[in-house]
C-alpha cells in the first residue's frame, strides 16, 4: 500500500439523548470549531450543575475534541472519567475506543469497542469503531463483518466503502476491494484517497492501465499529494517508461523529501538510464533515511555489482543478511555475485 488508510476520528453520532436544560448546545458535534466547544463543555463540567449520565456526556463529549486537537492526554483523562463516571454511557466506550485508535492501541480500542457492541448492538457508530480496531490489529474478517454491518444500518456512508475496501485489499482481495472503492467514488468521485486506494488494488491486480488512471486522477485532483506520484512512478517502473518514471520519483520526492521508498525507487529508474552515480546516491540516500530494511542494502548491491564494485556489493549484501537472516532476495543477489566470481 502507498497509502494506508487512515484511522480517523468520525465526528459524527448516530443518536441523540434528551439534554439536561443546563446544557450548552456548543458542547456537541455541531457547537462550532473545536476550542469553543472544548470551552462550552468545561465550563458544563465545572459548574457543578451536571451529575450522573450528563456529566459522563460532557466528559465523553470533550475528550472527543480533544482527541480530534490531538490533546492525547487530556482525551485520555476525561474519558476515562466518562467511563467511571457512569459505565452505562454507550458514547462513553465509543469514544474511548476511537481514542485507543488514535494513540494505536488497538487491543484496548477493541476491548471498548466489543463493550459498546454488548451495550447496544444497534448502534452504527460501535460497528464503525470497532471495524477500525481491528484493521489495525490485521483481524480482516472481523473488520469487513463490522464494516459490512455498518453499511448496513448506513449505507450511504461512504467512508465506510473505503474502509471495508481497504480491509479486502490487505487480505488480497481486490476484486471486492475494488467493487467497494468503486462504491465510494460514485458517492465522492474527487475523493483522492479512494483513487490512491483502487490504483493500489488495480496495480495488484497487474491493471497497469486502470491503477496509472487512478494515480493520474489523484494527481489532478491534489497536486501537491505524492501518493500519485509514487504510485504512476511505480507503474511507469513496471511498464519500462523509465524517464515518465523518473519525473514522477522526482516530484514525489519534492513533496516528501523524507520517504526512503521513493529514493529507492526513483534509483532503480535512474540505473535503468545508466545513471549509475545518482542511482547510487539515491540508494545511499534510502539507508540514511531508512537504515534497517534489507531491501535497500540489496538494491545497493546490485548496482555496485554491475559497476563491477563485488567487494563492495557482498559487503551490501552481507548487511542485507545481517538484518533479515535468509531473507530471499538477498540471497539470490548473493548467488548471482558469486557466479560472476
Amino acid at each position: 500500500m502507498w497509502r494506508a488508510v487512515p484511522l480517523m476520528v468520525m465526528a459524527l453520532f448516530f443518536g441523540r439523548h434528551a439534554q439536561a436544560q443546563v446544557w450548552d448546545q456548543r458542547c456537541s458535534l455541531s457547537g462550532g470549531a473545536l476550542p469553543e466547544r472544548v470551552s462550552a463543555c468545561t465550563t458544563m463540567i465545572n459548574s457543578g450543575a451536571l451529575h450522573g449520565r450528563e456529566l459522563s456526556r460532557a466528559y465523553a463529549y470533550r475528550g472527543l475534541f480533544f482527541t480530534m486537537m490531538r490533546n492525547l492526554p487530556q482525551a485520555g483523562e476525561d474519558l476515562a472519567q466518562a467511563v467511571e463516571i457512569d459505565p452505562d454511557n454507550v458514547d462513553a466506550w465509543i469514544n474511548r475506543a476511537n481514542y485507543f485508535i488514535v494513540t494505536q492501541k488497538f487491543d484496548r480500542a477493541l476491548a471498548d469497542a466489543n463493550h459498546a457492541v454488548k451495550m447496544n448492538s444497534d448502534l452504527p457508530m460501535a460497528y464503525f469503531v470497532r471495524g477500525n480496531a481491528a484493521n489495525g490489529l490485521g483481524k480482516y474478517d472481523l473488520a469487513i463483518a463490522d464494516y459490512s454491518q455498518a453499511i448496513k444500518m448506513r449505507p450511504n456512508f461512504a467512508q465506510l466503502y473505503d474502509l471495508r475496501g481497504h480491509a479486502y485489499h490487505m487480505k488480497g482481495d481486490d476484486d471486492r476491494a475494488i467493487s467497494d472503492y468503486d462504491e465510494r467514488l460514485r458517492r465522492e468521485p474527487d475523493n483522492v484517497g479512494t483513487h490512491l486506494n483502487r490504483g493500489d488494488a488495480r496495480r495488484n491486480k497487474k491493471d497497469y492501465p486502470g491503477a496509472a488512471a487512478d494515480y493520474s486522477e489523484a494527481i489532478r485532483l491534489a497536486p501537491d499529494n505524492p501518493g500519485g506520484y509514487r504510485g504512476r512512478g511505480f507503474i511507469r517502473m513496471v511498464t519500462q517508461d523509465f524517464k515518465g518514471s523518473l519525473e514522477d520519483f522526482d516530484q514525489a520526492i519534492k513533496l516528501d523529501p523524507e520517504s526512503p521508498d521513493l529514493y529507492t525507487n526513483r534509483g532503480g529508474a535512474l540505473s535503468m538510464l545508466g545513471q549509475k552515480q545518482r542511482a547510487l546516491a539515491d540508494y545511499d540516500k534510502a539507508i540514511e533515511l531508512e537504515p534497517n530494511h534489507p531491501l535497500n542494502h540489496v538494491s545497493r548491491a546490485m548496482l555496485l555489482s554491475e559497476m563491477g564494485d563485488r567487494s563492495g556489493a557482498l559487503a551490501s549484501i552481507h548487511k542485507a543478511l545481517e538484518l533479515a537472516p535468509g531473507f530471499p532476495p538477498a540471497l539470490e543477489q548473493l548467488k548471482k555475485i558469486e557466479a560472476k566470481k
